[in-house]
């Protein structure tokens, strides 16, 4: 699109100089013509009165014409161009709530599921699982985008990046918790059947997560280990690659439209986290 922009804003520019130099070349030889017959013949004979007068009428009704058609095309360039502006307001509106939706959606997930045993050296057991947690949300159309591709393409590029990690993250809590289901429950029962194979008789002890991997086979402990670790890692990786897009999507979107209103809806929803974590603080307990 923007090849054919720029063509119509040249042309749009130099409309005036256009219309100009369709009507004075007919204009002059127009004047040159009469101005001939009148020395020679030293009188501007009838016909050519009538002559002059049609050419006068048809040169007014043409320069009506001629105006009539630049308003018109003024008028619809200037509401082509208002759609144009309409349709790139709305797609980078989409794309700066997309983001803090997202940004808020994978923090949660962390905060829930994944922050209280990060540090845990038997995080890969006592995480708990999460999911199935859906991806159906809200998309970036980067259909949509497409007009800062000339001038901000290293932008949609980390968006696109951005974008696969979040669906990488999604996708790894919900294979994690797949395996918690299938492989390390029932590995924990027969975990727990051989530690008390192991108690002398009276002995209540109960397996611990700090055991509990004397007591699995190896391929399970290898299994939830390294997926427990890739769900710690592409959620760091989606959370810093989100935060690090969502004021660069701002920022472009508040230069290019300088006079309309873009909201920072992640620093609306930070706000919203911080006063209701100030509200939980304050109740009695």
């Amino acid at each position: 699109m923007r090849p054919i922009k720029s063509a119509l804003t040249f042309i749009n520019k130099n409309s005036i100089f256009i219309a100009m130099g369709l009507i004075l070349p007919l204009l002059a030889l127009n004047l040159w013509y009469f101005l001939q017959l009148a020395i020679e013949k030293k009188e501007v004979p009838r016909l050519h009165e009538l002559a002059v007068s049609s050419f006068t009428s048809g040169s007014s009704a043409l320069i009506g014409v001629l105006i009539a058609a630049y308003l018109a095309y003024r008028y619809n360039t200037r509401i082509e161009n208002k759609k144009l502006e309409d349709s790139e307001v709305r797609a980078l509106r989409k794309a700066v709530f997309c983001i803090a939706i997202k940004l808020n959606k994978i923090a949660g997930i962390y905060n829930s599921f994944l922050k209280e045993n990060e540090l845990n050296e038997h995080r890969w057991a006592c995480t708990p699982a999460a999911g199935p947690i859906a991806l159906n949300i809200v998309e970036i159309d980067f259909n949509e985008l497409g007009f800062l591709h000339e001038e901000h393409g290293k932008a949609l590029l980390e968006l696109s990046v951005a974008e696969e990690s979040y669906i990488a993250a999604v996708n790894a809590i919900n294979e994690r918790s797949r395996l918690v289901s299938e492989k390390l429950e029932p590995a924990q029962k027969t975990a727990q059947e051989r530690f008390k194979a192991t108690l002398a008789e009276g002995d209540k002890n109960q397996l611990g997560y700090s055991r509990l991997k004397e007591f699995v086979d190896a391929d399970i402990y290898q299994i939830m280990s390294k997926a427990t670790d890739s769900c710690y890692l592409v959620f760091h990786s989606t959370v810093k690659n989100y935060a690090d897009i969502q004021p660069r999507i701002l920022e472009i979107a508040k230069k290019r439209f300088p006079n309309i209103k873009f909201m920072d809806h992640q620093k609306i929803l930070a706000e919203l986290n911080a006063a209701a974590a100030t509200a939980s603080n304050s109740k009695p307990e």
